[in-house]
């Protein structure tokens, strides 16, 4: 049961902070181009 509590509350906020990462980075290559 903690399993599934930790898929479905981990996994998002992983997922979401890859997604900011992500577009930080698309903001600097950007600005170097």
């Amino acid at each position: 049961m903690f399993q599934e509590f930790f898929k479905y509350v981990i996994a998002p906020i992983i997922v979401g902070i890859a997604l900011k990462l992500f577009s930080l980075w698309l903001k600097e290559k950007d600005d170097n181009n």
